[in-house]
This record gives C-alpha cells, sequence and structure tokens, in this order.
C-alpha cells in the first residue's frame, strides 16, 4: 500500500474493522421495495436534459478506504516537500535553529578589532569584518538563535553609544537604543531566549568625567523592533549586569542601594530578581559581600534551577528559589565572572589568585583545571561545551585563544589587534547553530 509498512497494518486492522465482509440478510428485498415506494421525478427536472452531455457534471461516490489511501498520499507529498526545503541551507524561512539554552552546534566567534566587528571559525580561519562604519564598534553577543548580533557602537569619543543589531552576515543594521546624558552602556548584553529582546546597564560618569562602573547603573531593556527601549525595576535600586532566565521569565541582575562614596559599602548587594517588565523586584541571596565586585555577573544555569555568583572570592552556586547557597570552589581564589558549561555541569571563571588565569570546576566541586594564562580576559564557552574562547596575548599583541575545555591545551590562536573596548579587553561570543548544521 505504501513505504511505511506500520502504517500499513494500522490501515488494514481499521478497515477490516470499520467495513463489513458481507452484505447483510435481507439487504436486497428491502432495498427493491424501498424504491417502490418512492416517487419518480419529473423528467423536466433532470439535469441533462438542459445542460448538453458534454459538460455534466457527474458526481461519482468515492470509497471510504479510497479516501483514506488518497490523504496518506497526500500527506506523503507533504513531507517530502517539507525535507526538500529543509534541505536547502541558503533558503533562510529553511534554516533549523537551535533551541535557545542547553548544548549546540558551534558557530561563528564574534569579536572587535580595530573598531569593527569581526567573525571567524573555530579553528581560527576566515576571519571576516561584519561592520565597515568610521564609529568605534565593540562588545558583541550573538542571539541565542544565532541569527542577529547585538553591539555598542558610538562614532566619537564623548558622543553618545547606540545599541545596534544586524543579521548574522551583517547585514540590515538597526539602532533599537541609545545611552542617556551622562550615563554610558557597560558591556555586558543579554538577549531574551526569544531574540525580541536585548537588556542592558548604563552607568554614570563621575564628576572628574571617567567612567564609575560600580555606582549608580540601571537597567534597561530594548525592543528588537525598534519600537523602543525602557529602564525597569526599581528606580532606586543599583541593577547591573542582567541576565535572562532561560524560560524568559524573569531577569537577575545584581543589585544594591546606592552607596555613599564610589568605594562603598554597598548595602543590601546581592542577586536580585525581577519579571521583564521590571516589576515584582526581590532579593534572591542572602550572603553579604562588603567588596564592590561582589557578585560582579551573575548567570543562570542552562536548566534554570540555578544562578553561579562570586562572593568573598569564591565562585557560589544558588538555588532559583533562594533555597541553597553553595560554595562552590571551596577556597578564595579571587574569582570573577563565572560561565556555565552549555550542559551545566561545568563553571568557567576567571582566578586573580596567581596572576589571573582561568579556570574550570564541576559543579559538584573538587579539582579545577587550570587555562591559560589571561591578562586581557574575555572568555567563553563553545555552544558543544568542548572549547573556550579565552583573551589572552597572541604573539605580543591583543587576541584571543580557543582552548580545550578537557585537557587546557590552546588548539588556536586569533589576533584581534587594536582593541578600543575599556582596558582592551576583547569580548568574544560565540554562534549557536542547530546540531548538524
Amino acid at each position: 500500500m505504501s513505504t511505511y509498512p506500520e502504517l500499513d497494518r494500522a490501515l488494514s486492522t481499521w478497515l477490516e474493522h470499520e467495513l463489513p465482509t458481507h452484505a447483510p440478510d435481507g439487504l436486497l428485498s428491502d432495498a427493491m421495495a424501498e424504491i417502490d415506494r418512492t416517487q419518480r421525478r419529473p423528467s423536466w427536472r433532470i439535469p441533462e436534459r438542459w445542460i448538453p452531455m458534454p459538460i455534466t457534471l457527474r458526481l461519482v461516490v468515492i470509497p471510504r478506504a479510497a479516501m483514506i489511501l488518497l490523504l496518506v498520499a497526500l500527506l506523503a507529498v507533504l513531507a517530502t516537500a517539507v525535507v526538500s526545503v529543509g534541505s536547502r541551507p541558503n533558503e533562510l524561512s529553511a534554516v533549523a535553529l537551535p533551541p535557545p539554552n542547553g548544548p549546540a552546534a558551534n558557530g561563528l566567534i564574534a569579536y572587535e578589532s580595530a573598531g569593527d566587528i569581526w567573525v571567524v571559525h573555530p579553528d581560527g580561519t576566515d576571519p571576516r569584518r561584519l561592520t565597515t562604519s568610521d564609529a568605534d564598534e565593540q562588545a558583541p553577543v550573538w542571539s541565542r538563535d544565532g541569527t542577529m548580533l547585538a553591539f555598542w557602537s558610538q562614532d566619537a569619543p564623548g558622543s553618545p553609544s547606540s545599541l545596534i543589531v544586524v543579521n548574522a552576515d551583517g547585514s540590515d543594521p538597526s539602532t533599537i537604543a541609545t545611552d542617556e546624558p551622562g550615563r554610558i552602556p557597560l558591556f555586558n548584553l543579554d538577549w531574551a531566549p526569544d531574540g525580541q529582546h536585548v537588556a542592558y546597564s548604563l552607568t554614570r560618569f563621575t564628576v572628574t568625567g571617567e567612567e564609575d562602573p560600580l555606582s549608580d547603573e540601571r537597567t534597561y531593556v530594548a525592543a528588537v523592533d525598534g519600537s523602543g527601549a525602557v529602564q525597569i525595576g526599581d528606580p532606586d535600586l543599583v541593577a547591573r549586569k542582567p541576565s535572562y532566565s532561560p524560560d524568559g521569565m524573569t531577569i537577575a541582575f545584581t543589585g544594591s542601594r546606592e552607596a555613599d562614596t564610589p568605594a562603598g559599602p554597598f548595602p543590601d548587594q546581592g542577586i536580585y530578581l525581577m519579571a521583564t517588565d521590571g516589576s515584582d523586584v526581590r532579593r534572591l541571596t542572602t550572603m553579604d559581600g562588603e567588596d564592590p565586585y561582589e557578585f560582579y555577573r551573575d548567570e543562570w544555569s542552562p536548566d534554570g534551577m540555578s544562578l553561579a555568583t562570586t562572593v568573598g572570592g569564591n565562585v557560589w552556586i544558588v538555588a532559583a528559589d533562594g533555597s541553597d547557597e553553595r560554595n562552590l570552589t571551596g577556597i578564595a581564589q579571587e574569582a570573577l565572572v563565572p560561565r556555565w558549561s552549555p550542559d551545566g555541569t561545568r563553571v568557567l571563571y576567571v582566578s586573580l589568585m596567581d596572576g589571573e588565569d582561568e579556570r574550570i570546576i564541576p559543579v559538584e566541586g573538587g579539582t579545577f583545571l587550570r587555562l591559560p594564562r589571561t591578562p586581557q580576559g574575555g572568555h567563553g564557552w563553545s555552544p558543544d561545551g568542548t572549547l573556550v574562547a579565552v583573551g589572552d596575548q597572541v604573539d605580543g599583541a591583543e587576541g584571543f585563544d580557543i582552548v580545550d575545555a578537557v585537557s587546557g591545551e590552546i588548539l588556536t590562536k586569533v589576533a584581534t589587534p587594536d582593541l578600543s573596548g575599556p582596558n582592551d579587553f576583547q569580548y568574544v561570543s560565540w554562534q549557536r547553530l542547530a546540531s548538524g548544521m
């Protein structure tokens, strides 16, 4: 019947049950009696008397089984067409997208160099410049489906900074937000899982005109369609480095009451949560931290059950409902910026204990893996969790390394000269692709 044996068996069973194998007793005699009782239709009501025979529409009763087989054939044709369309990688509408969280296939690495945004393959080949404007462009971040990039752009020192989004090939740039007078952007951006919004934070200048990255930050959300950006959360609460939960329903951020001096202390400092519209602001953690770099960057686990942060020079894990706070590293490592592996089993972080290096530790704790020293380190996991991009000196110039996340071996070095970010800090972001692409 078809190329699907299981479907054939199911249809045969159904047909045997639905269709009788013989006519009921007395069916013929009953039918003839009913015909005799039925009044004949007048000849003038017969369509063929008025409509030429060649164009007369004749309705044919199609057996029920034939209708079912016809439907199966049509569904098979439709499935074949879908597979055919999905096999054309050059058609944007046919590109399979990865889920917004968890492991995915490794795409391009976005980075900044000489004031432009570039991309490169994970093996270091084919570096390409995506942006070519005269503006100073920094801190690229891929959307979670790998189809768009967001970054900050500034036409000249002291001029407003704009938040730009572009397609993966650099086309169709669009400004979705700008900074405010007296405020400048912190460069950590975070995309909503559905790709419709980007969250960011702005800080203010000090009286000397220098950036003060630890005082008076506020969090904003910009719509990717360009309909506007709004400040969210408690307007009296310092709120920096927002991070969307995997389900897109909650934003975590580092919060505190404003300090009396730029150096702190920062009252009520900790991880805070709020709804994506800025309502329902509440403090999650109970840990206290006097250092202004406590809770410096908080990140959700891929399953949304926990967050990672740093307190007292260590990486801590806290449950998303605040029920558990756990010291992961166990000893003072002067740890900063924890990043979850895509499968949620390991945490990557920066340690300042012995100069500066990157370390990977299992979520259950234990021995950490030390990666190469990173004197100017941004860092990030590859989407499949096998590699790490680590900021480093490359042949005496700025750049980053691609490092094996199990052995710590440097596999590739990528030079990125003339960095324009603060303190020549390299921001790298890894494109996520659907597995098998």
